[in-house]
């Protein structure tokens, strides 16, 4: 039977297999050694001040002083200080005893006077980073507690064991001096520049001076410390200069002073996005502890889509971990991220309810780091809302903004002439084309001839930054419809048209603008449709209620042939086209878009899915029929009217006839069809209860329709917008000529 065991001890550890794994593995960067070592010079300082306040210390308390003496003929540095200094049995305790901190027992002591948050130690560590760059370690160090006796000092060597050796010895001064031996890997350091790049770096803020070689180093003024009544634009200026030397003068800056539940203080630059800066990068951002820096990776405190941020933050409350690089996870931590973010909130709304002009002038570098902010957090969109602007077009003056004579308006008419807007070989074919009959005169618009064009009406759009609540203050017609476009130029005639009806349209025009609006339509009772999405009366909900009533006059019907032989003569089967009467009378034909096809096919395409990928640019587009414009409604009524009519012909892509509805071959003088040609042609016929006479003119006129449409769109391209340039310029051969 197993013999019962209750027993109570204490754990032991073997110190000479600890040791080297403190001075080797508990700092990732040997560079460390140097802030400790300053840090620990730093806080003799300070203790030794707070006695001479509490009368403590009888004699005169020296200005702070730290010296680092580096002598590459000894390959030894020497860290001295004007602290409070040890006595023998105080460099047994904080120093032969490992993690024992003599400054948690100082502020134990004294904590009740209000040191606590400028005392840097806190581990009883940080000696001991010396020897990751010594073999040996010298300390020589004379107590305040022997002002005047100068044999006071002591002298303690140990060379990386766990042995040492303490003695007797003398020094002119109180405080004490660090003498570090560099091992053979590190004699870089015996480098005076090294040594004071480290210095700026670990060190810049301290409040005492730091000297290299008897020469002062650090800046020795952390301005996050002083209120910001205490400052001035100057400062706050020179001050980002010192921390970013390279960088554009930042756009503006939030002084942060919180003193619970914990305290924080620092100031953090919002800095002018160039293209090639990389806002993914950190370290933008630099964590500091009583003015001493700890790290510049601050990914734990600041949200991600707050990263661009640059500045400082300090805090004495953060949890750091043994070696003090890196903070620890914490709910602290949490807390302290979302108290910066609700400052920058505060920043931006304040900025943007009393200072709108320079607020907007922002607004360009910021607002892809507001609208991920928003998307991303929940709060802060709370907090940020009011602050949230965007870009408006709206006509300068009053008045319609479009041009009042355009390129479409002049191919409108031109595209009815017999020779314009004709491809060579339709215009040779003209002599095989039957003439029209006297009862076709009305339905026929050969007549039609185009007259010159010049554009004498500038663009007159104005830029001007709103809120959603002013948008919707501005255009109460549309009611909870949100008007934007993506591009100004390729949807320039819809936006023309929104502002013709008085209308104004927004720009969102960042890669980030899709999803940002998606989030917005799950906060507010908003849709946001672009202006391509539907026709400019639709979108306005313009009331044109005769002209609905017309629509139900129509034939149906007709429209139905319409569209059947406008898909067959251009051969797009796959085209969705509708006819609507339009409010705008010169307004032919145009494509929109689905909103939400749209939306979807753009995702796909940013995750790059192969759900949508297809070569139809066109997929989701529906091309809209203007009833009221005079060339829809006369090739409408040719169609009408041909359809009824017979015999019907085929002509092949030249003009020349190669066969009649009752299947008989034809042969022109310019191309005689084969006899395989005029049996398909035949079976066609046979096959279709109507066939239409294809009228190369009536061709021409479509396909311009459908070219200014695309045109419109900005999806005419390639081939297609060639051909069309090439028809048009036949059109002004033609206008010249007349």
């Amino acid at each position: 039977m197993a013999e019962a065991i209750k027993e109570k001890g204490a754990l032991s550890v073997h110190t000479e297999k600890l040791f080297p794994i403190i001075k080797k593995w508990l700092y990732s960067d040997r560079e460390i050694f140097l802030r400790e070592l300053i840090s620990n010079a730093y806080d003799a300082i300070y203790k030794l001040e707070r006695l001479g306040d509490m009368g403590e210390y009888k004699e005169v308390v020296p200005g702070g002083r730290v010296n680092i003496a580096v002598d590459a003929t000894k390959r030894t540095l020497t860290i001295s200080d004007n602290g409070l200094g040890m006595t023998g049995a105080e460099v047994k305790k904080y120093i032969n005893q490992i993690a024992f901190s003599g400054a948690e027992e100082f502020l134990a002591k004294y904590e009740k006077d209000g040191t606590k948050q400028t005392i840097i130690g806190h581990f009883g560590l940080g000696f001991f980073s010396a020897f990751m760059v010594a073999d040996e370690i010298e300390i020589i160090t004379r107590s305040h507690q022997f002002p005047k006796e100068k044999t006071g000092a002591v002298h303690w060597k140990c060379t990386g064991t766990t042995d040492f050796t303490l003695a007797s010895t003398e020094r002119n001064d109180v405080g004490t001096d660090i003498i570090l031996h560099l091992s053979k890997d590190n004699e870089d350091l015996l480098d005076e520049a090294r040594i004071k790049e480290l210095v700026i770096k670990f060190s810049d803020f301290l409040p005492i001076e730091i000297a290299v070689n008897d020469k002062k180093v650090n800046r020795q003024n952390p301005i996050w410390q002083k209120k910001a009544t205490a400052l001035t634009e100057t400062d706050y200026k020179d001050f980002y200069k010192h921390l970013f030397p390279h960088s554009e003068e930042a756009l503006f800056y939030v002084h942060i002073g919180i003193d619970y539940p914990f305290q924080v203080k620092g100031i953090l630059y919002f800095p002018k996005i160039r293209a090639d800066i990389d806002v993914t990068k950190t370290g933008r951002i630099k964590l500091f502890c009583n003015n001493v820096f700890v790290s510049d990776n601050v990914v734990e405190v600041i949200p991600q889509y707050l990263n661009m941020l640059q500045g400082v933050i300090d805090s004495p409350d953060i949890p750091l971990n043994v070696s003090r690089s890196a903070l620890q996870s914490d709910v602290r931590v949490k807390k302290l991220g979302s108290h910066i973010v609700k400052k920058l909130a505060d920043k931006l709304v304040s900025l943007a309810k009393n200072d709108r002009g320079t607020y907007e002038k922002y607004w360009k570098d910021i607002h892809p780091f507001v609208k991920f902010g928003v998307i991303n957090d929940v709060d802060f969109y709370e907090k940020v809302k009011p602050a949230l602007i965007f870009t408006s077009l709206s006509m300068k003056g009053s008045g319609g903004g479009a041009p009042t004579k355009n390129t479409e308006a002049a191919t409108q008419k031109a595209g009815g002439d017999e020779n314009a807007m004709k491809s060579p070989a339709s215009k040779k074919s003209d002599s095989n084309v039957p003439k029209k009959s006297a009862s076709n005169d009305k339905a026929d618009i050969s007549d039609e001839v185009g007259e010159g064009f010049v554009d004498k009406d500038p663009r007159r759009t104005s830029h001007q930054m709103v809120t959603l609540e002013e948008y919707k203050a501005n255009n109460p017609k549309l009611k909870d419809k949100i008007l934007y476009a993506t591009n100004e130029e390729n949807e320039h005639r819809y936006i023309a048209d929104v502002q013709k009806a008085g209308g104004e349209v927004l720009v969102l025009n960042s890669p980030i603008d899709p999803h940002f609006i998606q989030y917005l339509e799950t906060k507010v009772s908003l849709r946001f449709l672009r202006v391509d999405s539907a026709p400019v009366d639709e979108l306005m909900a313009s009331d044109h209620e005769a002209d609905l009533a017309k629509d139900k006059s129509l034939d149906e019907e007709g429209d139905k042939a319409y569209i059947e032989f406008f898909k067959k003569t251009l051969n797009i089967p796959s085209q969705d086209i509708s006819f609507k009467t339009l409010a705008d009378k010169e307004t032919m034909a145009l494509f929109i878009v689905n909103e939400h096809m749209r939306r979807f096919q753009e995702m796909s395409s940013l995750m790059n899915t192969e759900t949508l990928k297809n070569d139809n640019q066109l997929l989701g587009m529906t091309l809209v029929l203007n009833r009221a414009h005079p060339i829809i409604s006369k090739t409408r009524s040719w169609v009408r009217s041909h359809s009824k009519s017979s015999p019907s012909v085929i002509l092949d892509k030249t003009g020349a006839t190669i066969a009649t509805a009752e299947g008989n071959e034809q042969k022109s003088s310019q191309q005689k069809s084969s006899p395989k040609t005029t049996e398909k042609a035949t079976e066609k016929v046979n096959s279709d209860k109507t066939v239409i006479k294809a009228d190369p003119n009536i061709e021409n006129t479509l396909r311009n329709i459908y070219d200014l449409a695309l045109l419109r769109a900005g999806k005419l391209k390639g081939e297609a917008l060639e051909l069309f340039v090439n028809r048009a310029g036949a059109a002004l051969e033609q206008t010249i000529k007349l």
